[in-house]
């Protein structure tokens, strides 16, 4: 029979059927956190002591500069879990930081919990399915950007800033530093920009980036032109 840990990564993580009401009973062993907008719960290489499962809400998987400045990789609005793949890699540190732009909620389970129920199959079932999914959803995101040209990555990028934001987006990223974690020669990226001003799809303002809701639907149109690909 499988027990109440097993139960709820099921529901969350392959079901996607979990309910924080209904389904109190399969995590009462647990925290459940209400994770506040402008959080980082997780951060890069601290030691890996709880596995966090999100169930309500959305969470963006982000890296932090030398300067501080956060540069987001990815953005998760289902059900999913952060600490797991470290876990199964055997590490003993997260790989990277975890932050969070609207409340939400997480269950905070110790890694002890895992290791007691190391020999379970159905466990094992469970990891094959979560690590497919992953891989399956790592294929897709390189299969989206594999072909982007460079304005493309940079308009993609600056979406990615607008995700679970409210309007007004300051962008306090550098230039210096957005130009070299797209790989974009500085000079390029600036004719770019000016571009995208033109087309009123940011604006500037004492030299940082601005996008209001009007700049983000433009930018939105503006992603989906087919020409935007070939540069």
């Amino acid at each position: 029979m499988d027990n109440k840990l097993t139960i709820l990564l099921k529901k969350v993580l392959i079901e996607k059927n979990f309910d924080l009401k209904t389904d109190k009973r399969l995590y009462s062993d647990f925290d459940v956190l209400k994770v506040k907008k402008k959080t980082v719960l997780i951060r890069e290489n601290d030691k890996l002591d709880y596995v966090y499962l999100l169930v309500r809400g959305s969470a963006n998987v982000v890296h932090f500069t030398q300067i501080g400045e956060m540069i987001i990789f990815n953005h998760i609005s289902n059900t999913s879990a952060f600490g797991l793949i470290e876990h199964l890699d055997d590490n003993h540190a997260y790989y990277k930081s975890v932050a969070f732009f609207k409340d939400t909620r997480v269950i905070r389970i110790p890694i002890e919990a895992f290791e007691k129920e190391e020999k379970s199959l159905e466990l094992l079932k469970i990891y094959n399915s979560f690590l497919l999914d992953f891989a399956k959803s790592s294929i897709r995101a390189f299969d989206l950007t594999k072909n982007y040209g460079r304005k493309k990555n940079l308009v993609e990028f600056l979406l990615s800033k607008c995700v679970d934001q409210e309007f007004p987006v300051k962008i306090t990223l550098t230039k210096k530093v957005i130009s070299d974690y797209l790989r974009i020669n500085e000079r390029t990226m600036y004719r770019y920009l000016n571009e995208l001003i033109d087309k009123n799809c940011i604006t500037r303002q004492t030299g940082k980036i601005i996008i209001s809701k009007e700049n983000h639907d433009n930018l939105l149109e503006f992603s989906n032109d087919k020409s935007v690909e070939k540069e």
